[in-house]
């Protein structure tokens, strides 16, 4: 079982929303987030509006299988901590204003299939 909430772990933030990642609804309610026996397996959160870095933390959502967070306001660099999620398949940045490099903990990831950064 991974040991963080969403809560603690993404700090972005909706433009023009009420929606907040700091609350204390259940993250397996919220739309767009994928769970399996309430683990988070999954973030399809493209075109959200999201603002704001990706946090190393989200390594620790050991699950995870799938993010996509493309059209959003991201930036910064993508963190090597994502190399830690070893049954990540799909990873999709794209449209974004992310900068620097790929780390080469991507590159590591066994499991990953498809991998969109453009």
């Amino acid at each position: 079982v991974w040991g963080v909430t969403i809560d603690e772990t993404i700090n972005l933030r909706v433009v023009g929303s009420d929606f907040s990642w700091l609350s204390s609804v259940d993250e397996c309610s919220w739309y767009n987030v994928t769970c399996t026996s309430g683990v988070v397996t999954g973030l399809w959160l493209d075109e959200y509006s999201l603002i704001g870095t990706i946090p190393p933390e989200i390594s620790r959502l050991v699950q995870l299988d799938f993010i996509s967070f493309r059209r959003n306001c991201l930036y910064g660099t993508i963190p090597s901590e994502m190399g830690q999620l070893s049954t990540l398949t799909y990873l999709r940045l794209q449209e974004n204003a992310l900068s620097g490099t790929v780390p080469d903990s991507i590159f590591g990831l066994s499991a990953l299939e498809l991998l969109y950064l453009q």
